[in-house]
Order: structure tokens, then C-alpha cells, then sequence
């Protein structure tokens, strides 16, 4: 795919995200003239962090009420999660507010897959790698 000036934004964006989340690391990613395809790894270290899924907030009290009837105060967070659709909402706002187009830029959600094991990984790392090569049989397809 050779980038227009819209793609080349894209891309910024695209190659930025660690920049905004610290402990992203961006795999294969191919920009295409109406979507991208990427990959998206979230570090997570041993002490806080689930490894896969969403995720949540873990509040440090379990317990409203204390042991002298008083009301404890609202639970904090203590290790939040960084979320793929936090990300991919980062990337999606930063895009449209750069390219600034009359029309809408993204469609409203976007597709994931958790990628268990090496041959997931390949499957899907080749895959963006033929990507272009389909483009001629997308049904959006224009030369």
C-alpha cells in the first residue's frame, strides 16, 4: 500500500500509541485504503495485571462498613487495567481530529482476537501480510 497524506496520518497515529500507553507493544499492522489490520500486545507484569481479558478494577477494601459501624470511604483502584478499546478509542479520536474529514473516519466498534499461542500469532501476523494483495477483492474496492 503506498500511504496518501490521510494514510500517512494513520500511521503516525498508529506508531504513537506506545508513546500515550507505555506498556503497548505494536506488532505487524498494515494500513489499508478503508480499514487497518495490527496487532496490539499489552505488557503486563507479574504482580498486577491479568494476562488476558478485559480485565477490572480491584478495589483495596472488600468491605463498605468497617469494624466500628462507619461507612469506609469509596474503594480506590489499585492496579488498573489498560483496556484494547481505551487504545483503540485513543488512536480512533487522535486520527479524526488530525485528518478532520466532513464525514465520519471510523466505523463505530472495531474486531479483536486474543492471540493464545505462536501458530495463532503466524496465522494471523501472515494474514496482514497478504492483506494488500486481497485489496482488489474488497467490496469497496475503486481504482
Amino acid at each position: 500500500m503506498i500511504l496518501n497524506e490521510y494514510g500517512q496520518n494513520v500511521n503516525q497515529c498508529w506508531l504513537e500509541i506506545p508513546n500515550h500507553f507505555p506498556s503497548v507493544i505494536l506488532h505487524e499492522y498494515i494500513i489499508m485504503p478503508n480499514h487497518l489490520h495490527g496487532i496490539i500486545q499489552i505488557k503486563y507484569d507479574n504482580n498486577n495485571a491479568t494476562p488476558v481479558g478485559a480485565g477490572s478494577a480491584c478495589p483495596n477494601n472488600n468491605d463498605r462498613i468497617n469494624h466500628d459501624g462507619q461507612a469506609n470511604p469509596a474503594p480506590t483502584i489499585s492496579h488498573p487495567h489498560i483496556a484494547l478499546g481505551n487504545i483503540i478509542g485513543y488512536f480512533k479520536y487522535q486520527t479524526t481530529r488530525q485528518i478532520d474529514l466532513p464525514t465520519k473516519l471510523w466505523q463505530r466498534n472495531y474486531h479483536e482476537h486474543i492471540i493464545r499461542n505462536q501458530n495463532s500469532y503466524q496465522r494471523i501476523a501472515d494474514y496482514i501480510g497478504i492483506n494488500p494483495a486481497c485489496w482488489q477483492m474488497d467490496k469497496f474496492y475503486c481504482q
